[in-house]
C-alpha cells in the first residue's frame, strides 16, 4: 500500500483496469514421459532462450518437470495458453518444437476465453465450495534475465532430477513478461 510505510493502513476500496475477454483461445499440452536428462537440460535451454525472444503476449506457456517412470528419465511438459487466432498458434509454437525431442504426446483444446480457464483449473469454475484438500511444500525462485540458468546448471538440476528426487517431485518454469510503464 503506497504512503503507509511501517505504519497502519486500511484499504477502503481498490480501482482496476481490465482487458476484454480475446474472442477464442487455445489450451495446448507436449509432453515427453520417459525424456533421458541430457535431452531435458536441452528443452530448459531452448525455452529459456525461447521466452526471452520476441513471443507475441498473446502467448503463456510452462514447462513441467518431474522424475520420470524409467530410472534416469525425466516428465517434461510445455503447456499453456494461446489467446490469439487459433490459427497463428503453430506459427508461434513451430520455432520451440523444432527443437526440442520429436513425437510428444499432444493435446489442444481449442474454444473461447471461459473454455481456457475452465479447462486450466482442472475442468470446473464451481466456487460455491472449496476443492478437494492438498498439502503440498511450495518455494519460488526467479532466474535473472541477465545472466540465465547456466547449461551446468540446468544439467546439475536434471540429473538430480532424473535419478535421486522424489517421485513426487513436480517442478514448473514459467515464462513471465516484464511491463515497462514508459513516461512522457
Amino acid at each position: 500500500m503506497r504512503g503507509s510505510a511501517a505504519s497502519f493502513g486500511i484499504t477502503t476500496s481498490i480501482e482496476v483496469t481490465t482487458f476484454p475477454a480475446p474472442p477464442s483461445a487455445a489450451v495446448f499440452e507436449y509432453t515427453w514421459n520417459n525424456l533421458d536428462a541430457a535431452d531435458a537440460a536441452k528443452g530448459i535451454a531452448v525455452f529459456q532462450t525461447f521466452v526471452q525472444s520476441d513471443i507475441p503476449p498473446q502467448f503463456g506457456a510452462e514447462i513441467n518437470l518431474g522424475r520420470g517412470s524409467a530410472p534416469g528419465t525425466v516428465y517434461f511438459s510445455l503447456g499453456g495458453g494461446w489467446y490469439g487466432p487459433e490459427s497463428e498458434l503453430a506459427g508461434v509454437l513451430s520455432p520451440l518444437l523444432a527443437q526440442l525431442p520429436q513425437n510428444p504426446q499432444v493435446t489442444l483444446v481449442p474454444g473461447t476465453y471461459l473454455n481456457s480457464v475452465a479447462y486450466l483449473a482442472g475442468g470446473s469454475l464451481n466456487t460455491t465450495q472449496p476443492d478437494a484438500t492438498d498439502t503440498f511444500y511450495a518455494k519460488s525462485l526467479t532466474t535473472p534475465q541477465s545472466p540465465p540458468m547456466s547449461t551446468e546448471a540446468m544439467n546439475a538440476f536434471i540429473n538430480y532430477l532424473a535419478n535421486e528426487g522424489q517421485s513426487s517431485t513436480m517442478v514448473s518454469f514459467d515464462s513471465w513478461y516484464q511491463i515497462i510503464e514508459k513516461n512522457g
